[in-house]
């Protein structure tokens, strides 16, 4: 008798630790599990019981832990270093690109202010184009902008 009610009592604590999640198979074939029952979906509900660790796997488990987090702290100064790195090295690409547009832009500069009649190719038919005074006016401006955003 007392076997039986010892068997019957770790029965009951076994199944008042276990968890029910529902696995359903979608029509694209993909096996999915949840713990909340999906609506109009055919489930079937699959058991998982929890394994409580005894006293020696939670000191490796928090020895394992702490050695994880050390060399974690260590790859993310590392990762901090090269992100550091990548951002001077596309800072300086930055400049050097910026340099070059405001070298272009100024000769672009001259040859509007110098220039009375400018040609432009139309994009979609290769054809060079005049240009009217209004457009040649919209360019300057544009022209001055871009040489005080680069050029500075």
């Amino acid at each position: 008798m007392k076997i039986f009610t010892l068997i019957l009592a770790l029965f009951i604590i076994i199944q008042a630790d276990a968890k029910k999640f529902y696995k359903w198979i979608d029509a694209d074939g993909n096996t999915h599990y949840s713990e909340t029952k999906p609506v109009n979906k055919q489930t079937s509900e699959v058991k998982v019981y929890a394994n409580t660790p005894t006293g020696a796997q939670t000191s490796y488990q928090s020895r394992k832990e702490k050695t994880e987090e050390e060399s974690n702290s260590e790859l993310t100064q590392e990762q901090k270093d090269v992100e550091e790195y990548n951002n001077k090295e596309k800072e300086r690409v930055q400049k050097t690109q910026d340099k070059a547009n405001c070298k272009i832009a100024k000769k672009n500069l001259a040859t509007l202010q110098a220039t009375v009649r400018i040609r432009q190719k139309d994009p979609a038919t290769g054809e060079y184009i005049r240009m009217d005074d209004t457009q040649r006016t919209q360019m300057l401006k544009k022209v001055k902008k871009s040489i005080k955003e680069l050029c500075h």
